[in-house]
């Protein structure tokens, strides 16, 4: 379904993703690659490319600078994505995916982002402050830098809440929880990222599903988790993707679990946003191309974008 309105995707640290394929990755070696694609990375960045794909309307918004910055922007501008980053003078980061055929490991090397100062930071608040009302859907995206405080998304949130857009936030710890009082409309992490926020490990679906509902309690309408061991979250090859999904009707919890089998695909992101379809029950909907949709209990679908490697 298509939006009357962008979708809003926010967060602070774009990045150049260089994914490079090598048949045997040998430590303390000279490592020949195979492949090497280059593509704009993270996680808001990621949600906005899938939703783009979709045939949705989107705008971006974060810190973007340099060589790097720019070759992101050319990247967006193939999806039909709007440019709405506050530019910076240094250069965007660049993240690298190391793939190894052979053992079909991937080794992730994250480069941080470049520290702003506090008048950019201001400016580009004020600036995404003022898009929350022209969107359908915010989606906040991202792990804090260090360079602002972990109240820093709660005034997006609470924008949202004042704008009556729904907000859906893909982050961890105290960054996530200080939002939830705002009642978002969906509330996303990995189980590594769960644990990281409550402080244990999350050992065993007990405890996961534990912990959603903690989430749940504290004011998320719906959880979902991806699973770190079992599947891919944004950059993994040749597995399975795995996620939980809690929501509350009338009486009980419920969670369901999913797998996808996605093959030799890159998955994109997910993301959930507004649908009309009358669904009561998960039901499988394969779309040709690079996209397979789940439908969700109305009215939310669950998007999980997927990319080939040649690609």
């Amino acid at each position: 379904m298509k939006m009357k309105k962008p979708v809003f995707c926010l967060g602070l640290t774009p990045a150049l993703q260089r994914t490079v394929l090598v048949s045997n990755l040998t430590l303390g070696e000279v490592n020949r690659t195979r492949q090497v694609m280059e593509s704009a990375g993270g996680k808001m960045v990621n949600t906005a490319r899938a939703l783009a794909t979709l045939g949705n309307e989107v705008m971006v918004a974060g810190f973007n600078g340099g060589d790097t910055g720019r070759r992101i922007l050319e990247c967006l501008k193939v999806y039909g994505v709007e440019n709405q980053f506050t530019e910076m003078r240094k250069m965007t980061r660049t993240c690298t995916t190391l793939l190894d055929q052979q053992s079909g490991s991937v080794t992730e090397i994250v480069e941080e982002a470049p520290p702003i100062e506090l008048p950019d930071v201001k400016k580009m608040s004020l600036h995404c402050s003022s898009l929350i009302p022209k969107s359908s859907v915010l989606v906040i995206a991202g792990t804090l830098p260090s360079y602002v405080s972990d109240h820093f998304y709660i005034k997006f949130a609470e924008d949202a809440q004042r704008a009556k857009v729904p907000l859906v936030i893909d982050s961890h710890g105290t960054a996530i929880l200080h939002t939830l009082s705002t009642r978002p409309l969906l509330a996303k992490m990995s189980v590594m990222e769960l644990g990281i926020t409550f402080g244990c490990k999350m050992t065993s679906d007990e405890k996961i599903a534990a912990g959603m509902k903690e989430l749940f309690d504290r004011g998320a309408r719906n959880v979902l988790i991806t699973a770190d061991k079992l599947g891919i979250d944004s950059h993994g090859i040749g597995r399975k993707l795995y996620a939980q999904f809690i929501v509350k009707p009338a009486v009980d919890v419920q969670v369901w679990r999913i797998r996808v089998p996605v093959g030799r695909v890159r998955v994109i992101d997910t993301v959930f946003f507004p649908s009309r379809v009358p669904a009561r029950r998960f039901d499988r909907m394969k779309k040709p191309g690079r996209f397979q949709i789940f439908r969700i209990i109305r009215p939310y679908i669950l998007a999980v974008g997927r990319q080939p490697l040649e690609q």
